[in-house]
């Protein structure tokens, strides 16, 4: 009976021991459980944030080509907007050029028409003076006409 009350005691020593045993085991696998759940709850955060920077990611990627695609597009227009001002510029000289040639041209017929007008004065003067003359001549004629006929009376 002895023996049998060792066996027992000793029985229920390794079965109260291997109930602590199971107790810590039970504790260990919950902590290991809501370790588990806190990483799986960490990977679906982690997950759901790769998917976001993704997708951030695919919008940038897009924002930088509609940028480059609007960058070309300036430098395009650029090019053009510079062709068309050494178009400009080529034109402007060309009529700068024909204007100051007609301003010479303008120029030579204002002081040919400044002689013209000169001349026209300048003849105009002597032909007063030669009608003056004519009709002083005239007049003198007459008088002499005159006298004649008086003095063949």
């Amino acid at each position: 009976l002895e023996t049998a009350n060792r066996s027992n005691a000793e029985a229920r020593k390794t079965i109260a021991k291997l109930h602590s045993q199971i107790q810590e085991m039970q504790v260990s696998i919950d902590d290991e459980q809501r370790q588990r759940d806190e990483i799986r709850e960490q990977y679906n955060m982690s997950e759901r944030k790769c998917q976001m920077l993704t997708s951030e990611g695919d919008e940038v990627r897009a924002a930088l080509d509609t940028a480059e695609r609007a960058r070309k597009a300036a430098e395009s227009q650029l090019v053009e907007t510079n062709e068309r001002l050494g178009e400009l510029s080529t034109q402007n000289s060309a009529l700068a050029g024909h204007k100051r040639k007609l301003d010479g041209d303008l120029s030579q017929i204002q002081s040919e028409l400044e002689e013209v007008i000169s001349d026209h004065k300048s003849t105009e003067e002597r032909a007063k003076k030669a009608m003056a003359d004519t009709s002083r001549m005239a007049e003198d004629l007459r008088v002499e006409q005159e006298n004649s006929q008086h003095a063949e009376k």
